[in-house]
């Protein structure tokens, strides 16, 4: 019996110590970073991170003796950034922006020491095409040479701005063979441009004419985000699959 209690208060202790420094990771249930919160004697201190399901970063914060104390950081599921704000000793001060769903500036203040210096507001540019840099919040983590994502000969893929998933929203599902609950895959090889506009589109395997106009079509609606070859953005190719699946 005491040498269970001696175990249970050294598991205790342990804990404890664990708890009060360092980093306190938080995974959502399939096994995914969902937030890795900085501490130090159960105290907020340093950078910490929240994440989308997808691996992309949500919130990024930084603290000082559980003082807000540096870039706070708001991203879209996509990783583009939403929103930044400078704060001193957890008071708003020099610049702090706002982005639209696209990429494109929505807003710019301008605080000194929490008072309001300045505001600037921008119109939503549906025409705006935002650049890789701009993805800041996106997961490093990059599917390259995998069947069931990107396959392409770069350093890092072009991909659709939130995802495959992005592209399968775009499709307008052929009416005969949805009346005949007909399923089944594209394959194809698309030329993305610098700018992530979409240039040109190929088949590689098709599966039937119906379905793959339909991937084309939809595949000419998707922004992409271009692809990068040694750290420069380049025009580039892309193969990847186009699923279509019925509702059940």
């Amino acid at each position: 019996m005491k040498k269970i209690l001696i175990i249970i208060l050294f598991l205790y202790t342990a804990n404890l110590v664990l708890a009060q420094n360092g980093i306190r990771k938080i995974y959502y249930s399939k096994g995914k970073l969902e937030s890795a919160v900085s501490f130090s004697d159960e105290v907020l201190d340093g950078n910490s991170k929240w994440y989308y399901e997808n691996g992309n970063l949500r919130t990024e914060k930084t603290y000082s003796s559980g003082v807000l104390n540096g870039w706070i950081r708001e991203f879209y599921e996509n990783g583009l950034l939403k929103e930044e704000h400078f704060v001193r000793n957890g008071v708003l001060d020099g610049i702090s922006k706002k982005h639209f769903d696209n990429g494109a500036l929505k807003e710019v203040k301008t605080f000194d020491k929490g008072k309001l210096q300045g505001i600037k507001s921008f119109d939503y540019d549906s025409l705006f095409v935002p650049t890789l840099e701009l993805f800041v919040g996106r997961s490093t983590k990059v599917s390259k040479k995998n069947q069931d994502e990107l396959i392409c000969e770069i350093d890092v893929c072009p991909q659709p701005i939130g995802g495959i998933e992005a592209v399968e929203k775009n499709i307008i599902y052929p009416i005969i063979e949805k009346n005949k609950n007909v399923e089944g895959f594209v394959l194809v090889t698309a030329l993305i441009t610098k700018k992530g506009i979409v240039e040109n589109v190929n088949i590689i395997k098709g599966a039937g004419q119906s379905f793959d106009n339909a991937a084309i079509n939809a595949i000419k609606k998707t922004i992409f985000i271009p692809g990068v070859n040694k750290n420069t953005t380049v025009r580039s190719e892309v193969t990847f699959r186009v699923n279509f699946k019925l509702k059940k």
